[in-house]
């Protein structure tokens, strides 16, 4: 087929909007919410394959932990201008929330309660700031 003369046709290039910035500059109190919802969910699904496999309790607390530390692998690798302490105070959060389940059952032992939502927020803490610094981009702050 012979070539012609006529301009050729180019089709429209997408060009990034405002409200894809505007994404991308979401504030970073918002990646503790993120983060404590990352931690519960992973942490139910660790859960309960520690206990279907018959886990023991420092299975349990070693499942918050990676559960802490996938949550605080995420924000570092997705939020922008998230620090460690963003991810830390989500995966704590979760923690808590988790405590004040078991305090019904613990309420006859305050020390006991204590002593668990001591090691759980410990352990969740050092998971999401393990998961942060692994996946931390270096070019952002």
């Amino acid at each position: 087929m012979p070539e012609t003369d006529r301009p050729r046709r180019r089709l429209p290039v997408l060009q990034s909007t405002p409200a894809e910035d505007e994404a991308e500059l979401r504030p970073a109190w918002h990646w503790i919410v993120l983060t404590g919802v990352a931690t519960l969910l992973a942490w139910l699904l660790s859960a309960s394959l520690v206990n279907a496999l018959g886990g023991s309790v420092l299975a349990n607390a070693l499942a918050l932990a990676a559960s802490a530390a996938v949550a605080g692998a995420m924000a570092g690798r997705l939020g922008t201008n998230t620090g460690a302490r963003h991810a830390a105070l989500g995966s704590v959060a979760t923690a808590t929330f988790g405590c004040a389940l078991a305090y019904r059952a613990l309420a006859g032992a305050p020390l006991t309660f204590l002593a668990t939502l001591v090691v759980a927020c410990s352990l969740a803490a050092a998971g999401a700031l393990l998961g942060f610094r692994l996946t931390r981009r270096r070019g952002r702050a």
